[in-house]
């Protein structure tokens, strides 16, 4: 069989990352839904077919023990509301699919096709024309959209709702070689200081840039104190000190004080907690699978689901997923992430804080084990083998 040029391979997860940010939001999510899951399923037939197996995954149980629990999500709402499985099964797939991505990456990484360093210059490529269009489009504002994406104002500015997943694995990978290499990049910077603005500015997530920025300050601080890490250090709480006289950062005071805490929004989502973990302690089973996964397309489904009354599952975080799937889901959630953990201490220590910025915000914010897009996936395969790119 003739060799397949490893350039293919690459093209297919630059492909599928630009699908999970609906290629770039240009285009309608319709499109891209269409599109995304069929071309997953052929780069997973297409690695398969093409590539030696060279070792086993280390995740291999743990994310197909995810398909239990999409089928398990399935029947609870089959249970719960009348719905058809086949609805819960579909209204799962994105995620599903991106979680199986695993796989296909994982054997072409283990078979050293593709390697970390690989894989984050076809990130950072995508990532740059992705930073300029989100700049371009807060510039021009919300009398200007092209983003075919939901928005809003706030603190007086456009407010977008786009994927952060790539930029934030980008940002710990450009961080740790920062702060590893004497010789670093001006890219280094760029998507550092990119990314960081664009949570500030654009996405306005106060539990995010709370997640990201403890992250960052655990990466900084849990290692080796140098003159360059000071530095870095002081030059962040000065940009801080400055951000602090700003609205959005004293809504986050306000919500790590408790003061002032009482908003729309906190209301709403105090309520939908309180709704969720009512009905998952029903029944034995109900704690242990969830109600089941809720297809909007169910009218009596979205009905007896409070999602009409605006109780969103993805507005309460881990709640949310234990509402959808019971304690089932946090138990697989601490199995895969301690595993990923330690693998990632004996190899790749920067997925560390991108598992923890996944991690920190759950109380409000979905987990990064929880996305329709494949960094996670990829962030699991960057733990499996020791890459010294400080060697090169």
């Amino acid at each position: 069989m003739k060799s397949i040029p490893t350039k293919s391979y690459y093209l297919f997860i630059a492909v599928i990352i630009i699908l999970n940010l609906q290629c770039f939001y240009l285009l309608n999510i319709s499109i891209t839904n269409a599109i995304v899951v069929p071309l997953e399923i052929i780069f997973f037939i297409f690695t398969f077919v093409t590539v030696k197996k060279e070792g086993k995954g280390k995740y291999n149980i743990e994310i197909l023990f995810l398909l239990f629990i999409m089928l398990s999500s399935a029947y609870m709402a089959s249970r719960t509301y009348g719905q058809s499985i086949v609805l819960g099964i579909l209204g799962q797939r994105f995620w599903i699919f991106s979680m199986l991505m695993y796989f296909p990456i994982s054997r072409l990484y283990r078979a050293s096709i593709v390697s970390i360093d690989g894989i984050f210059k076809v990130i950072d490529r995508i990532n740059f024309i992705y930073i300029i269009l989100i700049f371009t489009q807060f510039i021009l504002g919300t009398n200007h959209q092209f983003f075919q994406i939901m928005s809003n104002e706030r603190n007086g500015s456009i407010r977008l709702y786009i994927n952060i997943s790539f930029l934030v694995l980008s940002f710990f990978w450009h961080l740790y070689k920062l702060l590893n290499n004497k010789n670093y990049k001006l890219d280094d910077l760029f998507f550092i200081f990119s990314t960081i603005a664009i949570y500030f500015l654009v996405i306005k997530s106060r539990m995010g840039l709370f997640s990201l920025i403890i992250a960052m300050i655990l990466m900084i601080f849990l290692r080796k104190h140098s003159i360059k890490s000071i530095i870095i250090m002081l030059l962040f709480i000065l940009v801080g000190l400055g951000l602090m006289r700003t609205n959005m950062i004293n809504a986050i005071i306000f919500k790590i004080t408790g003061i002032d805490a009482e908003t729309t929004s906190d209301i709403v989502r105090s309520m939908a907690r309180e709704k969720f973990m009512g009905e998952v302690f029903q029944t034995k089973l109900n704690t242990i699978l969830g109600c089941g996964y809720v297809n909007t397309k169910d009218m009596n489904a979205f009905i007896q689901s409070g999602i009409e009354q605006g109780l969103n599952y993805n507005d309460v975080g881990i709640i949310g997923l234990i509402f959808y799937y019971g304690f089932l889901y946090p138990v697989w959630m601490v199995f895969i992430y301690v595993k990923a953990i330690i693998e990632g201490l004996n190899n790749q220590k920067f997925v560390i804080y991108f598992l923890l910025f996944g991690l920190l915000g759950i109380y409000t914010l979905l987990p990064g084990s929880y996305v329709t897009d494949i960094s996670f996936a990829l962030a699991l395969v960057m733990t499996e083998k020791k890459y010294k790119y400080m060697e090169q």
